[in-house]
């Protein structure tokens, strides 16, 4: 039992990426799958919720990069674009690409987030999937 503590005091002190490893250490192949799986999800996710709901903030966020760092950097829009009235029965929505940067970065500030989920979903998953007769994940006997 006072083993088990010292795990986890020493998990507790552990950074994320040391984290990371150590499960894929403990449980191999399958924990790198999980967290790509939820990042695949994260990254999905977060897109659609800030493409849906937020477009409005996203042309304010392109504004304000535009006006910050000049029109050199960003990629402009198509003259055609701009030419054409803006009616406000529609919902313009922006551009791909600014979208998904927006969720990007959102998306690399949930890492814990999805390092946590990983570690808590990763185990009984494993287990699982072991009562279910697949040989997934390393596994603790000696052949």
């Amino acid at each position: 039992m006072s083993t088990l503590v010292n795990e986890n005091k020493q998990q507790e002190h552990l950074s994320m990426t040391a984290r990371l490893k150590q499960l894929s250490r403990q449980y191999g192949a399958s924990a790198i799958a999980v967290y790509f799986l939820i990042s695949t999800i994260d990254l999905g996710l977060t897109f659609v919720l800030i493409h849906s709901g937020g477009a409005e903030r996203v042309k304010m966020v392109e504004e304000w990069f535009i006006e910050t760092f000049g029109g050199s950097i960003v990629l402009k829009k198509k003259k055609i674009l701009q030419d054409q009235p803006k009616d406000n029965n529609t919902r313009h929505f922006p551009p791909w690409a600014g979208t998904f940067v927006i969720a990007y970065g959102i998306h690399k500030i949930l890492f814990p987030l999805r390092l946590g989920l990983t570690a808590a979903v990763t185990p009984p998953l494993v287990k699982k999937l072991r009562k279910m007769g697949w040989n997934i994940g390393k596994s603790n006997k000696i052949k």
